[in-house]
């Protein structure tokens, strides 16, 4: 069962907040000791990116306390309710579900006899198709040049209005939803 308590009531926070940080950034990162420091202080993420923290005033004692406090806080469980629709939101007694925008990461979400994903993505698509046929605006910087037509038409959008540093245009939207959505990108 998970146990939604307040951060600073816990132990392991509180062993946190009582390590002192020794660690010379100057020195760890310096010659082959930065390198390797580099190397172990990182971790994968998603498309291939990777998150190096070795400039950071972490040590190895700094990450077995905030391991402790990830069990401790129950960090593991928390993240897979959320992702199972538990009501997480105890002030307003209510499942957070936002996730499901960008897929089913967990369990099938029912609620109120309704499959929520089904829902998102049934949503997703009215939007898409909104998107199909409205616009939305962009700003854009631009090189000081004289004024020309307002009504010019600048590779397939419409500026409105220009000024010395920037030009509003109307931009086809379906392109940023499908980006937003993660959807893939339409080819026309």
């Amino acid at each position: 069962m998970v146990a939604w308590k307040n951060l600073d009531t816990l132990e392991s926070y509180q062993a946190l907040q009582e390590t002192k940080g020794s660690v010379d950034l100057a020195q760890v990162m310096a010659g082959e000791s930065g390198a390797e420091r580099v190397r172990k202080y990182s971790v994968p993420m998603a498309e291939g990116l990777t998150y190096h923290y070795a400039a950071k005033i972490i040590d190895d004692t700094i990450l077995e306390k905030l391991a402790a406090l990830a069990k401790e806080a129950q960090l593991s469980e928390k993240f897979e309710e959320l992702y199972d629709g538990a009501v997480i939101n105890l002030t307003e007694n209510r499942r957070v579900l936002h996730h499901l925008c960008r897929g089913q990461l967990g369990k099938q979400v029912m609620a109120d006899g309704v499959d929520k994903r089904v829902f998102y993505t049934g949503e997703q698509a009215k939007i898409e198709k909104l998107g199909e046929n409205h616009v939305y605006f962009q700003l854009s910087p631009i090189k000081s040049t004289p004024v020309r037509s307002p009504m010019r038409r600048v590779k397939s959008s419409i500026p409105l209005y220009r000024s010395v540093s920037v030009e509003a245009t109307l931009v086809p939207v379906p392109s940023i939803l499908r980006w937003r959505t993660g959807l893939p990108p339409m080819v026309r």
